[in-house]
């Protein structure tokens, strides 16, 4: 379930910013190194913690 999750957020976000695979990752990426995935809206959090989840990111923000 947490990957189907996953797939359709990521979609939903590139579509949204017109980032490829790899854009989408770093941004997440870069929204946990610096906390603020945790203080903007609820989504954002969310995502970022699937990432965590599914071994895509560690706690830190970096790229597994």
């Amino acid at each position: 379930m947490l990957e189907k999750y996953l797939e359709l957020l990521q979609r939903m976000l590139k579509q949204l910013l017109n980032i490829s695979d790899e854009g989408f990752i770093t941004l997440f990426s870069e929204l946990v190194r610096t906390g603020r995935a945790w203080s903007l809206q609820g989504f954002y959090g969310r995502t970022a913690a699937a990432l965590i989840d599914a071994g895509v990111l560690d706690k830190k923000g970096n790229i597994l």
